[in-house]
């Protein structure tokens, strides 16, 4: 037996196409190729750069394309088709008056909505008046209260330099 050995790598190193591609930092690439060849490559203008921003003026949207030129959307065209117009008046008679989007009046009676009642002391300083909300007062005395709530006390002179 004869023992031949195969020495692979100088069949691999022949055949192996060795290529590298470096990043310059600088918005270019150098590629070299399998025959030590380099090659540059401007990649710094690929990039499409564009923005898009609300306007100072509130109303419009800026565009700005890759090259700098800036479109203005006008934003009040589009508000004003999708905006919904409605009103709500005080009639000044316990009514309001709505309208809708459409023009559509809907009158709102709102005069019996609200319960109005008082409690104050009457002038007589004895008694409270409640007032209900359809004005009729009634009287709370009271003097029966503060009676039942009194602490009834004597001071007796004991013509003896006492007093009970």
């Amino acid at each position: 037996m004869v023992d031949t050995q195969l020495d692979l790598s100088a069949i691999v190193a022949n055949l192996e196409a060795l290529t590298t591609l470096v990043d310059n930092n600088d918005g270019t690439l150098t590629y070299t190729d399998e025959d030590g060849n380099p090659t540059i490559l401007d990649v710094a203008n690929l990039e499409t750069l564009t923005s898009i921003a609300l306007n100072p003026d509130n109303t419009n949207i800026d565009y700005t394309d890759e090259d700098g030129v800036i479109t203005q959307l006008d934003l009040s065209a589009i508000v004003a088709n999708l905006e919904a117009l409605t009103t709500l008046v005080d009639n000044n008679d316990g009514t309001l008056t709505y309208t809708d989007e459409d023009g559509n009046p809907t009158f709102l009676d709102v005069a019996n909505l609200e319960t109005l009642t008082s409690i104050a002391l009457n002038p007589d300083n004895t008694n409270i008046d409640y007032t209900d909300e359809d004005g009729v007062t009634t009287q709370l005395d009271l003097s029966a209260i503060v009676a039942n709530l009194e602490a009834l006390t004597t001071l007796v002179d004991n013509n003896d330099g006492t007093l009970t």
